[in-house]
């Protein structure tokens, strides 16, 4: 998922991440907050919010609360969400993300 990342295809990341949620899925755990993360930021970057929303909406609250990236990054969802563009960039660009989404 990295190279996708690092290369820009947005298509190929939201494909792996969905692969990844799937598999999990079927295998009954729960997908991890990193990759969830780098899903939602990837559909704001497509400009997607209603996929971003309903990958929030479908987020077991146990990944919710654990993970500090995934509500950094629904942050960002919900202020575009609310036509806050300041607030969302602001949001991306002072916030502590961890490395692979750092880089993206």
């Amino acid at each position: 998922m990295e190279q996708l990342l690092i290369s820009g295809d947005f298509d190929g990341v939201v494909r792996e991440c969905e692969a990844q949620e799937t598999r999990d899925a079927s295998r009954g755990k729960l997908t991890d907050g990193d990759v969830l993360s780098v899903s939602l930021l990837t559909y704001i970057a497509k400009n997607e919010l209603p996929s971003a929303k309903f990958l929030w909406k479908r987020t077991h609250p146990s990944i919710k609360e654990s993970s500090a990236q995934l509500r950094l990054a629904w942050n960002v969802g919900k202020a575009l969400w609310k036509r806050q563009f300041a607030a969302a960039f602001d949001l991306l660009k002072n916030s502590a993300w961890s490395d692979i989404i750092g880089q993206y």
